[in-house]
């Protein structure tokens, strides 16, 4: 509550904004989960179909069956006549011999769907919504409903929509998309896909296909198996090796710095006991090892009152008139002053 409080009194419009944007979010959520048109909810299908091109693209949606309740026969035949014609461009202009043939197929299930007196009577059309974009699969050359062609999977999504589980199920086959969005009357914009089942699993070929295996087909999923388990152990193996190896140079290198600061120390020690000393001179000892002889200084101050008493003899008496015994006295004091201010202590 003191959050509630402090967004919406003290920082309004912060609040607000995140409430309009959950609220956003929320609809962008149920808005994709719901079904996009109504009709009979068939469930979450899988469409793995093959493309003319030569490769497959997987679809999955939660799927209606719309054939009844949304569309009308002229609509659908509409539908089907578009994608007759894209379908004869493509053969036209396409140079893959195997997409041509793919294509060929679907345009004479398509002509012989245009052709029927009841076309309701031959396709089923399902309806889903993803990211916003309604889908329409138009599906033609089945001999029965849709999701009998299904393959289910043991596992189920929760829809919180309807709140239950829904079963999932693939269903295998030739796929055709227009390639442009569709405006029908009502609906708004639709992508458009034709789909063509090819695999049906009550047949008995697939059956056949499916349960029985002949004795090399046996040894040689054995033999897989096996192999795909040594490999899995060796992927295993060689992970641990590497964590090991890691390992290893981790601790090498932590060693080799305790060896510097070990290196360090002991430099530091034996530099220590050449000095003669662990101890660090104090400042009294620092003093005397800079001080120099007091002979030293003696000698320079005599010499500086020398220079001092020689230079004030010679010049000030003629300069400045002054006695001997005067001139030699100044140039004693002078001769102090230049020892003082040359060879005195810092």
């Amino acid at each position: 509550m003191e959050l509630v409080d402090l967004l919406f009194n003290q920082y309004p419009v912060v609040g607000y904004t995140a409430l309009i944007a959950l609220i956003v979010f929320l609809w962008w959520i149920y808005a994709n989960k719901r079904p996009a048109f109504p009709g009979r909810i068939i469930g979450i299908l899988l469409f793995y179909g093959h493309l003319p091109i030569g490769y497959y693209r997987r679809f999955a949606g939660l799927m209606v069956d719309i054939t009844d309740s949304v569309f009308n026969p002229y609509t659908l035949t509409e539908f089907l006549k578009l994608a007759h014609s894209n379908i004869s461009k493509e053969i036209e202009t396409t140079p893959n011999e195997v997409a041509k043939r793919t294509l060929g197929k679907l345009k004479s299930t398509l002509e012989s769907m245009i052709k029927g007196e009841d076309i309701t009577d031959y396709i089923q059309v399902l309806g889903t919504r993803r990211d916003f974009i309604k889908h329409i699969w138009i599906v033609v050359g089945a001999k029965k409903p849709i999701e009998e062609y299904a393959v289910p999977s043991k596992l189920v999504s929760f829809e919180w929509a309807f709140l239950s589980f829904i079963r999932r199920m693939a269903i295998w086959g030739v796929r055709y998309d227009l390639p442009k969005p569709v405006r029908a009357k009502g609906l708004g914009k639709l992508r458009v896909h034709i789909f063509m089942p090819i695999l049906d699993p009550d047949e008995e070929d697939y059956k056949a296909k499916l349960y029985q295996l002949t004795d090399d087909a046996v040894n040689a999923l054995g033999y897989l198996g096996s192999t795909i388990t040594s490999a899995l152990k060796l992927t295993v193996e060689n992970r641990a090796l590497k964590r090991e190896i890691k390992a290893l140079r981790d601790r090498a290198k932590e060693q080799q710095k305790e060896l510097a600061r070990l290196s360090k120390e002991l430099d530091n020690a034996r530099l220590a006991l050449s000095a003669k000393s662990i101890w660090g001179p104090t400042e009294e000892e620092a003093k005397i090892a800079k001080a120099r002889p007091i002979q030293a200084k003696y000698m320079e101050m005599l010499m500086s009152i020398l220079f001092g008493e020689a230079l004030g003899m010679t010049l000030l008496p003629g300069i400045l008139g002054l006695d001997i015994a005067v001139s030699v006295f100044v140039g004693s004091i002078f001769g102090a002053f230049i020892f003082y201010l040359f060879f005195g202590e810092k």
